[in-house]
């Protein structure tokens, strides 16, 4: 019995002590190093890991030494909105003592050139974005009749504008083509305030019209070329017209022809 005894009490005592050691194991540890992920639906970087966490520091929030749920979502998410590139932060998870951020960066669609004031970008969401000397990529351009001066925190979707929302639409239209995003890169705002785009290839303009049946007009576009501009020279037509539903019109030395 008396063996018995001292057998339940290092029993007792070993669990107890497994207790206290999963205690404090599976305590809360504090953060010790953030880890910043990027996301960047294209090339440029417009934004840096440094950049993210000097921007979480200027707005007071500690995030090393903080323990998990002292540091607010909602806080993180406002500190970067001050910054006109971030997107939207997509997890802030601790892994250990790391604090791991994943956050996306915007992307600029449209390089616009107005015809009053400085180049700006519109973003793939509609959202316009200041000129940035770190955009490197080739995008498609906008200019000729462009009225509307870039605007912090505008998108041109809820702009009174047609013809940059239509510029909008028809980019990202093209821009999902994967042939003529490599043909189709510049567009223009004609004095009927409708969309042109020129191909390089062809030595032509392309007259969209507006954004309405973007994807009707594409597919016409692509039977043209496909079963007639190809086998033609380069420069036999000066403009093709896919306004119309069905009907195709290309102009040439003065003369309009229906294809």
């Amino acid at each position: 019995m008396k063996l018995k005894g001292i057998l339940l009490l290092f029993l007792l005592i070993a669990v107890t002590a497994g207790v206290v050691i999963a205690i404090v194991c599976l305590r809360p540890k504090t953060c010790e190093r953030v880890e910043v992920r990027l996301e960047y639906p294209g090339s440029d970087t417009l934004l840096t890991p440094q950049e993210v966490l000097a921007i979480i520091n200027s707005h007071g929030l500690q995030m090393v030494g903080s323990a998990p749920g002292q540091l607010r979502r909602s806080e993180v998410e406002n500190a970067l909105r001050s910054n006109v590139w971030f997107d939207s932060l997509l997890t802030l998870t601790p892994v250990g003592s790391t604090l791991v951020m994943d956050i996306r960066v915007k992307s600029p669609l449209l390089a616009v050139y107005p015809a009053n004031g400085l180049p700006y970008f519109i973003g793939h969401k509609g959202e316009m974005l200041p000129d940035n000397s770190r955009v490197r990529s080739h995008l498609t351009v906008l200019n000729g009749n462009v009225r509307t001066p870039y605007m912090q925190g505008k998108n041109v979707r809820d702009l009174k504008d047609r013809a940059l929302n239509d510029a909008y639409r028809i980019a990202l239209a093209i821009e999902a083509d994967t042939t003529f995003s490599h043909q189709l890169t510049q567009l223009y705002v004609n004095d009927d305030t409708e969309i042109e785009a020129y191909n390089p290839l062809f030595r032509h303009t392309v007259l969209f019209g507006h954004a309405d049946n973007i994807g009707p007009k594409l597919r016409q576009l692509h039977i043209v070329y496909d079963k007639a501009l190809i086998y033609m020279p380069a420069d036999t037509y000066a403009k093709v017209d896919i306004r119309f539903k069905n009907r195709v019109f290309a102009t040439r030395k003065n003369i309009t022809n229906t294809l």
